[in-house]
């Protein structure tokens, strides 16, 4: 199936916390099902993530940043927090993600994060930064520093910098990408680093 199809089918299905019982409650459509059949799991998981994030989408508002960390917090387990953004455990990051939308209100605390570092970094630079709707829609230049390192299957989203000097330090092959908050899923620290996670299908 297509990216038109994929994005036809995920207008079909239903919204659902639980992966598994998202994916009961739609078997009875016979395009999911033939999705199914014709892509492997991972594929289904990430058709449920895409559902999940455009629900989620529906509901950004601007919240403190005291708020969104204490949303961060209470729905990523310290364990799996642990092994991301200490450890960069790259096999983690479908946990991290299934946290983050299996909890509602999640994903907007990581975007009030992500424009908490933004306006953090104008103040110093002594711009004026965006209202959170506008800059939630302005495309950014974001960038990432790589060092050869394979991907691995677990690579759902990378990570993204929008200070090139910041990814220069994670590797010498730097990368850029254009795109809008909103198309990422966010940030989930309050850094230096202003790590955005940008989903893989975004980069294609």
């Amino acid at each position: 199936m297509g990216s038109t199809g994929k994005s036809s089918l995920i207008n079909q299905v239903t919204d659902n916390l639980d992966f598994n019982k998202w994916i009961k409650e739609n078997m009875s459509n016979p395009e999911f099902k033939q999705f199914g059949k014709d892509n492997g799991m991972d594929d289904v998981k990430d058709l449920w993530r895409q559902k999940r994030t455009e629900q989620e989408l529906k509901n950004l508002h601007e919240m403190s940043i005291e708020d969104a960390i204490s949303q961060m917090t209470d729905a990523i387990p310290q364990h799996i927090r642990h092994l991301w953004f200490v450890e960069a455990n790259s096999d983690i990051k479908p946990k991290l993600m299934d946290s983050i939308l299996m909890n509602p209100n999640t994903l907007n605390a990581g975007m009030n994060i992500a424009y908490h570092n933004y306006k953090n970094d104008m103040e110093i630079k002594g711009g004026k930064p965006l209202s959170f709707k506008e800059w939630l829609t302005t495309p950014q230049t974001l960038y990432r520093g790589e060092h050869g390192q394979k991907h691995v299957e677990s690579d759902i989203f990378s990570a993204y910098t929008p200070d090139i000097n910041v990814a220069k330090k994670f590797g010498g092959n730097i990368t850029s990408i254009k795109v809008r908050p909103i198309d990422t899923w966010g940030s989930y620290q309050t850094t230096a680093e202003q790590e955005f996670l940008v989903p893989r299908r975004k980069k294609k």
